[in-house]
């Protein structure tokens, strides 16, 4: 009888543990992603790149066989990745050159990749996403939902960055040529925005859109308080818990940053080397540019010409300082007098340079900043046309 009752518990044991593992691998908590690329050579490498976590890159890599391969691997949730066809090239660290490459929103399931086309026809289309098929995920699906979507007005905003960098150097930086493309730039672009916009109202649930939205606030002084708090309200039905949480955390960060927020006072030195409070040159009722800059940095020095030219333009409604980020003061000094720029010069120095550049966020120079005529943040960029583009539609010459 004893026996029996051991046997049968065994019995129990067994059947549990074989049930938990049979579990466990359906709910493995990994993605597969199977791919069949019949005309993909062997010496291909394969790669799946993290395209949101710079800290986090690739996540895994591959060479196909038969133009057959497998990529596997763990994300955290829902994640936007690149899918990347490599060629040899010894001429990189890596060896490999990526000649080809989509978007992918990988999340810890079996999906599936298939292409009948040839890798050179596939790296020259610009509708790779939509040629090449990858399936498999709820994320997935909706974010070939939304490529349909806008791609087009992607493709128009690519062209015109083309356009535009083409341009640039054909005509040496030609200011008014320069303007034009900028502007048929900036079109497309709001074009392909304003098309994304629209598929997050309609689609506020989505993992892409909550993703769009997320990557929308990481951009500073475009969007005014209520913009950014409006952006965020909108996807919080999103699933995502994760990632709506950094939604949270970046909104905070994106407020102060934010378009009609009131300037932050700092203090600089002057060219006779007295400290100066911002303050003090901002003038009531009047717009503001400050162009941030430094002798070594070339676009900085390309852009005065321009800065030169909205003083001249709006010289009775606009005041303009420039304030040098130069370590060395002789080098500043030297740079003043070969540029001779007629409105006043400061400098940053060591110890006031890292309370403005937390201020206002600066990352990179030339960095340029209007204020209107209540002192309100209403521009920052590194483009002169940008300034010249906002004046003109705010300010009568």
């Amino acid at each position: 009888m004893k026996r029996n009752i051991i046997i049968a518990s065994l019995a129990v044991i067994c059947t549990a543990s074989i049930g938990y593992f049979l579990l466990k691998g359906q709910n493995s908590h990994e993605f597969i992603l199977r791919g069949n690329f019949p005309q993909l050579p062997d010496s291909i490498k394969v790669e799946l790149i993290n395209a949101e976590n710079e800290d986090i890159k690739l996540i895994c890599d591959t060479f196909p066989q038969n133009g057959r391969f497998v990529l596997q691997g763990h994300v955290d949730g829902p994640t936007m990745c690149s899918l990347r066809f490599c060629v040899p090239n010894k001429n990189f660290p890596s060896g490999f050159w990526p000649v080809s490459s989509q978007s992918v929103m990988v999340e810890n399931c079996k999906m599936t990749f298939r292409c009948d086309l040839s890798l050179d026809s596939l790296s020259n289309c610009r509708k790779r996403e939509l040629e090449a098929e990858v399936t498999g995920g709820k994320a997935q699906k909706q974010l070939m939902e939304a490529l349909r979507a806008t791609i087009d007005f992607k493709i128009k905003a690519d062209n015109a960055g083309y356009q535009e960098s083409m341009k640039f150097f054909e005509t040496c930086d030609d200011p008014d040529t320069t303007r034009k493309y900028l502007t048929l730039t900036r079109t497309a672009n709001d074009e392909y925005l304003q098309a994304r916009m629209a598929f997050i109202r309609e689609h506020p649930s989505y993992y892409i859109s909550a993703f769009w939205t997320e990557k929308e606030l990481n951009t500073q002084y475009v969007y005014d308080a209520d913009q950014l708090r409006s952006m965020a309200q909108t996807v919080s039905t999103c699933p995502d818990t994760a990632r709506m949480a950094r939604i949270g955390r970046k909104l905070n960060l994106a407020l102060r940053y934010a378009v009609l927020q009131p300037y932050k006072d700092f203090e600089i030195t002057a060219s006779d080397r007295s400290i100066v409070k911002f303050s003090t040159l901002v003038p009531a009722g009047k717009y503001m540019l400050v162009d941030f800059w430094a002798s070594w940095c070339g676009p900085c020095r390309s852009a005065i010409p321009q800065v030169e030219e909205l003083y001249r333009q709006y010289e009775n409604k606009l005041n303009i300082c420039s304030i040098s980020l130069d370590k060395k003061e002789e080098e500043w000094r030297e740079a003043m007098q070969e540029e001779k720029m007629p409105w006043p010069q400061f400098r940053a120095e060591k110890e006031q340079l890292d309370s403005i550049c937390q201020a206002y966020l600066i990352t990179s120079i030339p960095r340029l900043i209007l204020l209107n005529g209540k002192g309100e943040i209403v521009c920052s960029t590194y483009r002169p046309g940008d300034i010249t583009n906002y004046l003109k539609e705010h300010v009568e010459p």
